[in-house]
């Protein structure tokens, strides 16, 4: 049976420094062969524990996973400790928007009971 690949190993303290250098942009650790071993590496980024300690102070990274043909991709970025806030996607008016509008223009005085001067 032949041996698995081996897999280069990431260089933690120059994956910090990069990813320091660009703020909320993702980029990747490494490859790890299960979801399990990249989940573990992920916590202790976020954690900035053990030899992890480079993405300090805890909680000025996240990571994302995501399944690929030969593993687990392991992502980070650099928050300094603030998520990016999400954008709300644009809508229109609510149907509570619409029954609002309606009553302030029934208050109106310039109008009367049936909608007339």
């Amino acid at each position: 049976m032949p041996r698995p690949k081996k897999r280069p190993t990431a260089d933690h303290s120059q994956i910090a420094h990069h990813l320091s250098a660009h703020p909320y942009e993702w980029g990747p650790v490494r490859v790890y062969p299960t979801a399990y071993s990249a989940e573990d590496i992920a916590r202790k980024i976020q954690a900035a524990e053990d030899r992890f300690c480079v993405y300090g102070p805890a909680g000025y990274f996240e990571t994302r996973t995501t399944p690929v043909e030969d593993g687990t991709l392991l992502e980070a970025r650099y928050t300094g400790g603030i998520s990016k806030p999400r954008r709300r996607p644009a809508t229109g008016p609510t149907s509570a928007d619409l029954m609002w509008a309606d009553a302030i223009t029934g208050l109106s005085p310039a109008t009367g009971p049936n909608g007339t001067t």
